[in-house]
C-alpha cells in the first residue's frame, strides 16, 4: 500500500479547454493493481469537468467526462 496525500491546491480556470494538470510521483518502483483516487473540487459549474489518470506510459483512464450539468462544486 502506498497513499500520496497533501497534494497543493491548484485554481482551476474557467472558459479554457486547456485546464490544469497535476503530477504525482510514487519513487519506488513497483506494478500497481489498484488505485483509489479521492477528488475534491470547487468550481462554479461541475459539468464543466473533466477528471483523467494518465500513467507513465500514456493509459488514461477517464474518472469524470464533462456533461451538461450547470451546478456548482
Amino acid at each position: 500500500t502506498f497513499g500520496v496525500g497533501n497534494v497543493r491546491a491548484k485554481s482551476i480556470p474557467d472558459n479554457n479547454s486547456a485546464g490544469i494538470s497535476s503530477t504525482i510521483t510514487i519513487p519506488q518502483s513497483f506494478s500497481l493493481e489498484h488505485v483509489e483516487v479521492i477528488f475534491q473540487a470547487t468550481h462554479p459549474y461541475r459539468g464543466d469537468l473533466k477528471i483523467v489518470l494518465t500513467s507513465p506510459s500514456g493509459t488514461q483512464s477517464v474518472l469524470a467526462e464533462s456533461h451538461s450539468d450547470s451546478n456548482a462544486d
